[in-house]
């Protein structure tokens, strides 16, 4: 097709050979096939909302098209809970509830018709994380892990639930491993969880440069520019730390506390602690709201 031979210049050979890989073990019909390698490529890009919900329009298109297609179903799942996770001030608590539910929902049928999919577990893991159970989202990023070793993404998602156990040296341990994986492209949550761990330690010069070399993946992404605003203001350097807040408030003006570092009943003593005594004094300095 014509645009799939153009998509595949943009996105290169890899991606192009496992589509057709897929096509072929699954019979996925070629407008499906279409439909999945493009919306791959919106994920490629910059990571925004508007190229989340752009692959989203896909995958239920495609879902339409086959509605047990197990590649298909995770797909959806999987930006429905990157909308969630990343962009929740975005939408109504009503709103981010019935993403996750989908979500969670499409993951689990594609778990019974192919359960060694790695992307099952990323969502899984995502669900569990955003609703407190951290032992369980590591269990299911584990398991992706696992079974994708090859992924930055997979070492990211476990990377995180490290972080959130308030054990940031472990985290940047398997953090740079996935870095390591794609030196060139690591992702920009990878990045912005690098930066995220820099910061809970206190080195403010390597989190500085770890979250603006997320912000050159994706610039759109507000928790990136957050934690920036937070830096600079530790480093006494205002006038980027004002520049960086207003920046969160261009992307989304609803943005608030409630988008970085909550916490549950069961959130473990040590990240408490950093939120508490270091996370919520910079928060206010940089005039970020609460």
């Amino acid at each position: 097709m014509v645009i799939t031979s153009r998509i595949g210049n943009s996105v290169g050979r890899e991606i192009i050979i496992r589509a057709a890989r897929e096509s072929e073990s699954r019979k996925i019909s070629p407008q499906v096939s279409d439909l999945l390698l493009r919306a791959r490529a919106l994920n490629l890009q910059p990571q925004s909302l508007e190229t989340l919900q752009g692959a989203e329009a896909l995958y239920k298109k495609a879902l339409s098209l086959e509605p047990s297609n197990p590649k298909v179903m995770v797909g959806l799942a999987g930006t429905l809970a990157l909308q969630a996770s990343n962009f929740s001030t975005v939408f109504s608590k009503s709103e981010v509830d019935i993403k996750f539910s989908e979500g969670l929902n499409l993951a689990l049928m594609a778990k019974r018709i192919d359960p060694d999919d790695p992307g099952i577990y990323a969502v899984i893991g995502h669900h569990a994380s955003h609703y407190g159970d951290l032992e369980g989202s590591q269990r299911a990023y584990e398991k992706r892990l696992a079974l994708a070793p090859h992924q930055p993404s997979a070492f990211n998602n476990v990377g995180k639930c490290l972080i959130l156990r308030g054990e940031p040296e472990k985290a940047i341990e398997l953090l740079i491993k996935g870095v390591e994986l794609n030196p060139k492209h690591p992702g920009a949550n990878l990045t912005f969880n690098l930066g995220w761990a820099y910061f809970m330690l206190g080195d403010i010069e390597q989190a500085i440069d770890w979250l603006e070399k997320s912000l050159d993946q994706s610039p759109l992404y507000p928790n990136t520019h957050a934690y920036l605003a937070m830096a600079y203001t530790m480093k006494r350097q205002d006038a980027k730390a004002r520049a960086e807040v207003a920046e969160v408030f261009r992307i989304d003006p609803n943005f608030g506390l409630s988008a970085l570092a909550k916490t549950h009943p069961s959130t473990p003593v040590a990240f408490k602690e950093w939120r508490e005594k270091q996370f919520l004094p910079a928060w206010r300095r940089a005039g970020l709201p609460e």
